[in-house]
């Protein structure tokens, strides 16, 4: 059973579960939002996400005695950032946690609290361990461009990244970019420092050579999102959620559960000495809260 960079050595089930508070009552049956279902992992491997379920669980529990009681469990089916939105449509599913874009916010309804501070946008690369000589050498911007970049052709990065100059290859599956690194169809595969150490600990002994680049840091500012659909229950249970979120960075347990999230990260990216590039999202909404600095992470600060 994989392990989350938070969980103190719990099994995933058990950190689940743990900050989920599950509310249960005679009434629970007849509660409008009595059973809140979240998307399955994209692959067997993948834990990427669960972080933003001990958060969803943590807000409601929060508000359970204003909203009621709920059951929060995740979808059976696995799910790529394609068939998520898609049963996000369809309502099998109730609430998706995604990296926002324009057309996401035009067509559901966002929550715009980013839900790890913007750490999604502070991003490290998988490589080959040979290359890591040739990124020692990379002091400016215009020389990382020098680099070719793996992505999914369904990430909203694809187009952030190549808007800045960088020669993006992408892969039609999330599973499939860790194998075409290894293959050297492309240089470095773009994840944040969330993603990274979890993806390589998980795929360490299916493909050895790979390892987490230690010397640079790039940023673009881009938050993730819970979002609902544009219906009547889609925004009680957006204005449930967000009522819980903003109590919860009100009282500091927001931050207890980020803190704990965050620390072993840090202590093992070494963000600080690394050398940061910054570059532009062309994709933020006027609306993106940049504003609320206490929304947002600074591992410079």
């Amino acid at each position: 059973m994989s392990r989350l960079p938070f969980d103190h050595g719990w099994s995933r089930r058990e950190v689940l579960t743990a900050g989920l508070g599950l509310a249960c009552s005679p009434l629970l049956a007849a509660a409008e939002f009595s059973d809140i279902v979240y998307p399955g992992p994209e692959s067997q491997l993948d834990s990427r996400n669960d972080f933003y379920w001990v958060l969803l669980g943590a807000a409601l529990k929060r508000t359970a005695e204003r909203f009621g009681p709920y059951r929060l469990r995740p979808s059976d089916m696995q799910m790529n950032g394609r068939r998520i939105m898609h049963e996000l449509e369809r309502g099998t599913i109730q609430i998706a946690a995604r990296a926002t874009n324009p057309a996401l916010e035009q067509q559901y309804l966002p929550i715009r609290i980013p839900l790890d501070k913007g750490m999604l946008g502070y991003r490290v690369f998988l490589i080959r361990r040979e290359m890591q000589q040739k990124l020692d050498q990379v002091k400016t911007l215009e020389a990382l461009r020098g680099f070719s970049i793996g992505q999914a052709e369904t990430w909203i990065d694809v187009s952030i990244l190549r808007s800045a100059g960088f020669n993006v290859i992408t892969g039609a599956t999330y599973e499939g970019l860790f194998g075409m690194l290894d293959a050297r169809r492309f240089d470095l595969l773009c994840r944040s420092v969330i993603e990274a150490p979890v993806e390589l600990d998980e795929r360490r002994n299916l493909l050895p050579d790979l390892a987490i680049e230690k010397q640079v840091l790039l940023y673009y500012p881009l938050p993730r999102y819970f979002f609902v659909r544009r219906t009547a229950q889609g925004e009680l249970l957006a204005r449930r959620v967000e009522t819980g979120l903003n109590l919860m960075l009100a009282d500091g347990s927001f931050d207890k559960i980020f803190k704990n999230y965050l620390d072993p990260i840090e202590q093992r990216l070494q963000l600080t000495k690394r050398r940061l590039f910054r570059i532009p999202n062309p994709e933020l909404t006027p609306e993106t809260p940049l504003d609320r600095k206490e929304l947002w992470y600074n591992p410079l600060a």
